[in-house]
C-alpha cells in the first residue's frame, strides 16, 4: 500500500477512502470558500499523543488528517463548520442522533453500535460507534458543538483497531479545544 492518500490496497480499505473523499466533500459544499474555513480548521488545537502526526493532504485543506505511527490502524480527520453556514442548535442532545445519521447517511455505516453524548472541552459532543462491511471495518465518528460552529471528527479503520489507539483517539478528542481571542 502506498501513503494514506491516493492509496492502493485491499478492498476493505475503500470504505476509509470513501469516508475521507465524503467528509472532503462535505467540507466542499458547507464552507463557501477555502479562505473563511481554512483558518478555523487551523486554530483548532488537538493534543497529540506521542506517536501520532499531522499528515498533509494539498486537496484537503480543510480536513487536518492526523495517524498514529507505526501502527496506522485509520486516520483521524476532523473538518470545521460555522453555525452561521449550518444553522444553531439549542439541544445538545441532538448531537449524538447527527453523529448516527452522518454515519448511515453519508458514510453507508448502517446502523449504530452505540451512541453517547457528553461535555468536552470544545464543548458538547456526539458520538456513534459503527462497524460495518467489510469485515472488521470500524468507525467512530463525534459531533463537537460549542455555539460558534461544528467540528466533524471521524476515526475510520478498515480493519479491527489497536485497542490502544481507540483509547487514544477518543482521548484527543475530548481534549481538543478552539483558542480563545486575546
Amino acid at each position: 500500500m502506498q501513503g494514506l492518500f491516493g492509496s492502493t490496497g485491499p478492498p476493505e480499505y475503500l470504505w476509509v477512502q470513501k469516508a475521507s473523499a465524503i467528509l472532503w466533500q462535505f467540507t466542499q459544499i458547507l464552507a463557501p470558500t477555502p479562505a473563511e474555513c481554512m483558518p478555523m480548521s487551523q486554530q483548532i488545537q488537538i493534543p497529540l499523543k506521542p506517536g501520532w502526526v499531522e499528515e498533509v493532504d494539498p486537496s484537503a485543506s480543510q480536513v487536518r488528517t492526523f495517524c498514529r505511527n507505526p501502527t496506522r490502524s485509520g486516520p483521524l480527520q476532523m473538518s470545521w463548520w460555522s453555525a452561521a453556514d449550518s444553522g444553531v442548535i439549542t439541544d445538545n442532545s441532538l448531537l449524538p442522533g447527527i453523529a448516527a445519521t452522518f454515519g448511515e447517511e453519508q458514510f453507508g455505516c448502517g446502523e449504530p453500535l452505540a451512541v453517547t453524548a457528553g461535555n468536552c472541552r470544545f464543548g458538547a459532543y456526539g458520538n456513534a460507534t459503527f462497524s460495518a462491511p467489510p469485515e472488521h471495518s470500524y468507525a467512530e465518528i463525534w459531533v463537537l458543538y460549542n455555539g460558534e460552529g461544528f467540528l466533524l471528527v471521524t476515526y475510520m479503520s478498515a480493519e479491527t483497531p489497536d485497542p490502544v489507539e481507540l483509547d487514544e483517539v477518543r482521548e484527543m478528542v475530548l481534549q481538543i479545544v478552539r483558542p480563545t481571542a486575546n
